[in-house]
């Protein structure tokens, strides 16, 4: 790679951490919800585990 285009990139690294804020933290008391969206992945993890246990043990049977 080019030593310029290095160079570059991480001066714009350096440059881009001026402009990134944090959200600042909810109230007391209100905690974030963990709704069906998180429910569904965490569902759709353990299925996706359990089929690739299954193809596993009968791949080594």
């Amino acid at each position: 790679m080019n030593i310029k285009f290095l160079l570059s990139l991480v001066t714009l690294l350096f440059i881009s951490i001026l402009f990134v804020h944090a959200q600042p933290p909810p109230p007391p008391g209100e905690g974030v919800p963990i709704d069906g969206g998180a429910t569904l992945l965490i569902a759709s993890g353990v299925a996706y585990g359990i089929k690739k246990f299954r193809d596993y043990t009968s791949k080594n049977d």
